[in-house]
């Protein structure tokens, strides 16, 4: 295997760093989301109404995040497993948020003003009941975070398609991912790949010839 490195002017574009700044967020977020579910359970438990609203202004903003990721198309990128755990954390996190806002901000807030506030057998377990989704968000949040600090990050491995040509005929590079072309050269047993990686201002050329 050969390396080159390509330098090219300045110009703009993704550091080498980047790729571990992305790494680093990622296992920060999974640390926070390993952290979510004790620190509920000390919110609900402590923090009285205060904890409440912090717990539902979480799950509204994880609802949104989970709506968002729908909404894109991003479970179609993604292998069985983590395409149902997006959908199952979508359902969660609307009951989280849903229930979450009947018990803690509706019915101490809202429903005293309006005069509709009323002591019902539901009412009375509404608090207990809520706290369920709240516990089942944070568990599959946190699942979907260890996966996405996985080497594959739970994407569906790519069907190897023909490399593209030019207009004479001749082989062209094709982009696997962000930074990185691949062009096929040789025929038969001396066929190989060549790669090319951006690196900041320059390229990388790697021949596994």
């Amino acid at each position: 295997m050969h390396t080159t490195t390509i330098v090219e002017r300045p110009a703009g574009g993704h550091r080498p760093s980047d790729g571990r700044s992305r790494a680093w967020l990622g296992r920060g977020l999974f640390v926070l989301s390993v952290a979510g579910l004790p620190l509920s359970v000390l919110a609900l438990s402590r923090l009285g109404r205060v904890g409440k609203l912090m717990l539902q202004v979480a799950s509204t903003l994880l609802f949104a995040r989970a709506v968002q990721f729908v909404v894109t198309g991003a479970p179609a990128r993604l292998r069985t497993f983590p395409r149902l755990l997006a959908y199952a954390e979508l359902v969660v996190d609307g009951l989280a948020t849903l229930s979450g806002f009947w018990v803690w901000v509706w019915q101490p807030f809202v429903a005293p003003r309006f005069g509709h506030q009323s002591r019902t057998r539901l009412t009375a377990w509404a608090p207990r009941l809520s706290k369920l989704p709240v516990v089942a968000m944070f568990v599959l949040h946190t699942v979907r975070m260890a996966i996405y600090v996985s080497p594959g990050q739970g994407r569906r491995e790519e069907v190897a398609e023909p490399e593209p040509a030019t207009g004479d005929g001749t082989p062209a590079t094709r982009e696997i991912a962000p930074g990185v072309h691949r062009l096929e050269v040789g025929t038969g047993i001396m066929r190989s790949n060549v790669y090319f990686v951006r690196a900041g201002s320059s390229w990388v050329l790697i021949d596994t010839g």
